[in-house]
């Protein structure tokens, strides 16, 4: 199959999905993250939350107060953060 037949094979396989015409299509998503919780859970401030995990510290708020979604790597490191703080923070070479 050449370059171009490739290109056009995705393009129709993407039309069909956003149409809804695919049929057992595997979608990935991930549940809405609760930033305020695992920040709690740590017993730390937004301050500290935002400094350990090397965060922003506007970001953190706004995903607390709802108006905004952490997306991407982001939204992955939270999740790792919410299982495994210590995995995170010994990566990022902090002791405690």
């Amino acid at each position: 199959m050449s370059a171009f037949q490739e290109i056009k094979q995705g393009l129709q396989e993407a039309i069909y999905h956003q149409k809804g015409l695919v049929e057992n299509a595997k979608q990935h998503s991930f549940d809405d993250i609760d930033v305020k919780n695992i920040r709690e859970s740590l017993h730390m401030s937004q301050h500290d939350f935002a400094a350990k995990f090397c965060l922003n510290l506007k970001s953190i708020q706004n995903w607390e107060q709802k108006r905004k979604k952490p997306s991407g790597a982001t939204l992955v490191l939270l999740k790792v953060i919410a299982n495994n703080p210590k995995a995170v923070l010994n990566a990022l070479h902090f002791d405690n």
